[in-house]
């Protein structure tokens, strides 16, 4: 639960649950995994319809839009200064897909007061927002893809007759990406990092500090042994307490990070998928995780 990952007594737990939250939801939509889920319900459905049955799935990416545009609205609905946003992953490309920002912006969402529009989060920004981005966001892994395929191709075709066409700067090569290894997964890492990023974002605003977040106690809990005790259970739960109390007495938000990944883990990252979470334990970020 969340008291639990938070040390958190169950009492403290149910009254965040009430407050105002900040929800950064990281969506893994790397076309190379949805493509082949697309594949198998075309098929899967063609089988079932000529059994007259319904179809089992899998979820397409439409599906997972709608969702999380349904999901969204709920959770503004849960508090008016509630905010949300989206962060997408496609391969080794990521992005913020919401609040966009030629049309809203961070800015207008960590400044804007929710007077203004009755809510931070808008519907219909929301919907037309994420899917124009998801579009653009797989356009870009999708070149990506393409242009390590064609340097690859080039590469290999003039290795075999000059061993030194790889250090020729008369060879136009993209050296960097024709010997990439295209890593399996996707950059949930990088993802995370900018969910960190966003979070503090808004934690500065709160703050009213030009610079950073204000360090009057609030990070206590950021020693490497109090991040510990936390991961073993041991007892930072008083010290995580006062600090949600300082929270919710001033009226921040309280952060939380939503993964939904849909590829393998990309082992390459594991070093930096741990710095990521150790930073969220010490910022008291809250981070889920579907898979």
């Amino acid at each position: 639960s969340t008291g639990d990952r938070l040390g958190l007594s169950s009492t403290l737990a149910a009254e965040m649950s009430l407050d105002k939250s900040l929800l950064t939801l990281i969506l893994d939509v790397s076309p190379s995994i949805w493509g082949l889920r697309e594949s198998f319900r075309d098929a899967d459905d063609a089988m079932r319809t000529k059994k007259n049955k319904q179809s089992a799935g899998p979820a397409r990416l439409d599906d997972l839009l709608t969702s999380t545009v349904s999901f969204g609205l709920a959770f503004a609905s849960l508090h008016r200064e509630n905010c949300f946003v989206i962060i997408g992953v496609a391969d080794d490309e990521t992005a913020v897909l919401y609040p966009r920002k030629d049309v809203q912006g961070l800015t207008r969402m960590v400044n804007e007061p929710s007077e203004m529009s009755g809510s931070k989060i808008d519907g219909r920004l929301l919907n037309d927002g994420l899917k124009l981005g998801v579009r653009e966001l797989v356009m870009r892994a999708a070149e990506c893809a393409t242009r390590r395929a064609k340097a690859t191709v080039t590469v290999n075709a003039n290795v075999p007759s000059n061993p030194d066409v790889l250090s020729n700067p008369a060879v136009d090569v993209d050296v960097d990406v024709a010997t990439q290894k295209k890593s399996p997964g996707s950059a949930i890492a990088s993802a995370i990092s900018l969910a960190l990023c966003v979070i503090n974002r808004f934690s500065v605003a709160a703050a009213g500090n030009g610079g950073a977040a204000a360090d009057d106690g609030d990070n206590e809990v950021g020693s490497d042994e109090n991040v510990l005790a936390m991961m073993e259970g041991r007892a930072a739960r008083k010290t995580a307490e006062e600090r949600e109390r300082r929270r919710r007495e001033r009226g921040w938000l309280s952060p939380r990070i939503l993964v939904v990944q849909s590829t393998e883990d990309r082992t390459g990252d594991y070093n930096a998928l741990m710095n990521g979470t150790f930073a969220a334990i010490k910022g008291g970020v809250v981070v889920d995780a579907l898979f």
